[in-house]
């Protein structure tokens, strides 16, 4: 997959992102292996929390926190998991809080990979980790701004799906 830079500190800061993430994912991240390195059960909620706060540590150990505020973008919007900004034409910015992850952080990394292959002209590139405007612990992630000249009609949604089938 070829990626786009903005500039080379962004084409520096992804690549070493995803070293850092390759390196993070072999860890037995998955409940199940989790469950299994630990020879016990507990509650999911304290296991995603646990995630969360080892996820923290190992921002930064590798040094992949990014203070929002203190770069140049507008606010777009808020929906589901993510706060959505934007500073530069071509691109947004999204604070994912993991909230549709559900009880295994290993959910939200098979997500955005999925997204990723059928969705291969938006890509999802996480840049980093941050606090959002609720002070929730987030990925930031970067996608390609696309302007709609306007948006699907319903025949035209029913027809897409119908070819699919």
């Amino acid at each position: 997959m070829e990626r786009t830079y903005i500039n080379e500190f962004h084409k520096q800061w992804i690549e070493s992102t995803l070293k850092s993430i390759a390196s993070w994912q072999k860890q037995p991240i998955s409940l199940e292996e989790k469950k299994k390195a630990a020879g016990n059960v507990e509650p999911a909620e304290g296991y995603k929390r646990r995630q969360i706060e080892e996820l923290k540590l190992f921002a930064t150990q590798h040094n992949l926190w990014i203070n929002i505020n203190s770069l140049p973008l507008s606010y777009l919007s808020k929906g589901g998991e993510n706060e959505v900004f934007t500073g530069h034409e071509d691109i947004v910015f999204k604070l994912n809080n993991f909230e549709y992850a559900g009880e295994d952080l290993e959910n939200f990394f098979i997500r955005i990979e999925a997204h990723n292959v059928f969705f291969s002209n938006v890509t999802y590139q996480m840049i980093g980790f941050a606090y959002n405007s609720q002070h929730e612990f987030c990925a930031v992630l970067v996608q390609p701004y696309v302007r709609a000249k306007r948006e699907a009609t319903e025949e035209e949604i029913n027809q897409q799906n119908t070819c699919k089938h």
